[in-house]
């Protein structure tokens, strides 16, 4: 994963958006937890897992959790916030594409459009490695943008997108498409220019990540569109798919 991005979190997004204490992406993902909650087993590994939110819902479920984030921000709140609630759930920091996890989970996810940070190359070393942390019959549940769809109805801004938050504002401008890296580049810059920033968006569609993920023993079982998180302009292009691990 880019590690410009723990630069980005500081500074051209609110890292605190994505911690415990956020009632609206708690909120977000409650809705999420009960529109898919008969694909949710008993472990859960949450990649990406930013501050920890998904474990705080699932915390009343008695359901083992693991989340795994290489922002050490994040995991630094995660952890501050479940020792508060005296909760054993667990935290590691790493990167959820390579890093050794111990154990085997029933359930797998990766939310709040993270496989945006990831191209298929990296979607596909992560399956690779996550293998291991899976059995036949775990579930994977991704939420993510279809840019392609976004594209075909020019619903991707090319214009300046502007966002407010503690850090004032931030003008996000996209630069240019790289179709060979399948790729968005973006500059995030404040208000005032003291400070940009330059991200990545992954171009992804339904049709890109399930050939990805059948690659490598993942089959759909589910696809429904999705609700953006707070904030974001309402969209049809975003999309909750769950797979099922075949093994193969």
């Amino acid at each position: 994963m880019d590690r410009g991005l723990v630069k980005a979190y500081r500074t051209a997004e609110d890292y605190q958006r994505y911690v415990v204490g956020n009632p609206d992406r708690t909120r977000a993902l409650t809705e999420f937890y009960q529109r898919h909650r008969r694909h949710f087993g008993r472990s859960i590994l949450d990649l990406a897992c930013g501050g920890g939110i998904l474990g705080s819902v699932l915390e009343p479920t008695g359901r083992r959790y693991l989340g795994i984030d290489f922002n050490h921000d994040m995991i630094r709140e995660a952890r501050n916030a479940a020792a508060a609630r005296g909760s054993r759930q667990r935290f590691l920091l790493g990167d959820a594409v390579s890093a050794r996890i111990p154990g085997q989970f029933d359930t797998l996810t990766l939310l709040g459009n993270a496989l945006g940070h990831l191209t298929a190359s990296d979607m596909d070393t992560l399956l690779r490695h996550r293998a291991a942390n899976a059995k036949e019959g775990s579930t994977f549940l991704i939420d993510y943008r279809d840019v392609v769809g976004m594209f075909w109805r020019g619903s991707w801004s090319h214009g300046p997108y502007i966002e407010t938050h503690k850090r004032g504002k931030t003008v996000h401008r996209t630069r240019r498409v790289d179709l060979r890296r399948g790729v968005i580049l973006i500059r995030a810059r404040s208000a005032s220019r003291k400070w940009s920033v330059d991200l990545t968006h992954t171009i992804w569609s339904p049709f890109i990540l399930e050939a990805v993920m059948r690659a490598r023993g993942w089959k759909l079982i589910r696809r429904s569109l999705g609700r953006p998180g707070p904030g974001a302009r309402p969209t049809i292009d975003y999309w909750e798919d769950v797979y099922r691990f075949t093994g193969a």
